[in-house]
């Protein structure tokens, strides 16, 4: 979906003044949208709750920096994930 081209439809269809066609075509062209860094956020937290859910589940049987290195190992798989 181009945001660009929706709006350019909206200014022929005189629906939008041209001052707020150009203030949306300003604003879409600086921001960076991307379904890439939603889905890394998405892993993040999937990862996250993973972790401790499994530390909460099985706490008692497993020593604290165990629990700690896997959520450290999640952490650096989540970063070599978004860098591909």
């Amino acid at each position: 979906m181009n945001i660009e081209k929706i709006v350019t439809e909206l200014e022929d269809e005189e629906l939008l003044d041209s001052r707020q066609a150009e203030t949306l075509h300003l604003y879409y062209s600086q921001t960076y949208i991307s379904l890439h860094n939603e889905l890394r956020l998405l892993l993040w937290l999937a990862s996250g709750m993973l972790v401790s859910g499994m530390g909460l589940l099985i706490k008692d049987d497993i020593p604290e920096w165990f629990i700690s290195s896997i959520l450290a190992g999640s952490i650096v798989a989540c970063f070599v994930v978004a860098q591909l």
